[in-house]
């Protein structure tokens, strides 16, 4: 009996073209696409009409079959299963397109192996093309969100990772215990610091689920659940400057309108609380927990930072060098972890630097429509309202504006006269 082994080193072996998904190569036996528009059909009850509606073009899934012919094919087979195992877009190089494009695969792929042929393995699978989303120029805001929320994904893997029941240390489950300790401490201190109530009772109920972590089972639910306690102050200090708008009437009849916390405040705690809790040794059982919790806290400090209307350009800049420098240390932290773990704190490493960059675009943007503050020197002392005449130009609109920047930026003791030196104006 001629078999596909015998086919595949003789007569018909210059008839198999190779194909690559992934980097894993392999021959091609055959392929089918779906292409065209998306159509639409729509039905309406009581009618016999129908109508169709074009939604666009449509490239459809990739349709193949392969199969490889090795001494070892069945350790090729589990290189197969690990390409398609890592759940990251691949690329597919077959002969049938004119060049190699990236895909996503859609369904597990089907593999087979007979005894029959001890040297082929046989595999089909369905791919669907992916196109990665451009950045949208004017929206840099949507960057920010999209790269914190890849950082939550992230960090909240690499948790997983650490808490996992299998093999769990004590040690571990004693570090997340003393850490939720250090949080509840430093949140109530840096909150009280900053004199506002309304930042307390935000804080509250998050801050109570964190004080009874101690008595959580270490069980599969146990490190989504340290995850969400971690982050839930964080994010509710976040949402602290733009709370939602609640109905226009609460329940029996009162009026209820929350009160929005300055973000400056808001974004300065968080800061804070991020470098109050930045691991010391990377070498100590389950100080990554520490830096996870840290570059949660940081992707809500970047968030609320958002929201801050800044005056100036100089103003914007400061608060940028501020979370720059946040990001920079929580990121060479996350590099000193990615040494001895890359596979889990790498992605951590990676959101954190993505996260900067986001942040650098919005920031850009944001820095180039704002003025800035002008240094002068003034000759000698005048009178405050000639200076701000010269200053507000062919705008009188501005005059008064200008003239009360003048007073409070430099601390004018005499409104009426601008003394001689260097003086700061907002233009």
């Amino acid at each position: 009996m001629t078999t596909l082994v015998d086919l595949a080193g003789g007569l018909f072996a210059d008839l198999m073209m190779d194909a690559t998904i992934g980097g894993f190569p392999f021959s091609i036996i055959d392929t089918s696409t779906e292409d065209g528009r998306r159509i639409q059909r729509v039905l309406f009850p009581g009618q016999d009409r129908i109508a169709y509606q074009d939604l666009g073009q449509f490239d459809g899934d990739i349709s193949f079959s392969g199969l490889i012919v090795a001494d070892d094919a069945v350790h090729q087979m589990e290189r197969l299963r690990s390409v398609f195992q890592g759940g990251k877009v691949l690329t597919l190089d077959i002969p049938f397109f004119d060049a190699a494009i990236q895909v996503v695969p859609l369904r597990a792929p089907k593999i087979t192996q007979t005894v029959e042929e001890l040297r082929v393995a046989r595999f089909s699978c369905t791919v669907g093309r992916w196109l990665p989303r451009e950045a949208p120029q004017a929206d840099t805001l949507q960057g920010i969100l999209d790269a914190i929320s890849d950082l939550r994904v992230q960090v909240r893997g690499w948790l997983r990772t650490i808490l996992r029941p299998v093999g769990q240390i004590l040690a571990v489950v004693g570090y997340v215990q003393r850490l939720s300790q250090q949080l509840i401490t430093t949140w109530d201190i840096l909150a009280g610091a900053a004199a506002n109530s309304s930042l307390k009772n935000i804080l509250g109920p998050s801050l109570a689920a964190l004080g009874v972590v101690n008595t959580l089972p270490v069980d599969a639910r146990y490190p989504d659940i340290i995850a969400d306690r971690l982050a839930a102050s964080s994010a509710a200090v976040a949402a602290a400057g733009t709370p939602a708008i609640p109905s226009a009437v609460a329940p029996g009849g009162s009026l209820d309108t929350p009160v929005a916390v300055d973000a400056r405040v808001t974004t300065a705690l968080l800061l804070a609380v991020a470098a109050r809790i930045a691991p010391a040794d990377p070498a100590v059982p389950g100080s990554a927990v520490s830096l996870s919790a840290m570059a949660c806290i940081l992707g809500d400090a970047v968030l609320a930072g958002s929201d801050i209307p800044f005056e100036s350009q100089q103003d914007a800049m400061s608060w940028q060098q501020r979370l720059n420098t946040a990001l920079d240390q929580a990121a060479a932290l996350a590099a000193r972890y990615a040494v001895a773990d890359p596979i889990n704190a790498g992605p951590v490493w990676r959101a954190l630097l993505a996260l900067r960059a986001a942040l650098a675009a919005d920031m850009t943007v944001t820095i180039g429509r704002l003025p800035a503050v002008r240094t002068f020197s003034n000759p000698a002392s005048v009178p405050t309202w000639w200076l701000a005449m010269h200053l507000a130009g062919d705008t009188p609109r501005r005059l008064t504006t200008v003239y009360l920047d003048l007073l409070t930026r430099n601390d004018i003791a005499h409104p009426a006269f601008a003394p001689a030196g260097p003086l700061e104006v907002l233009l």
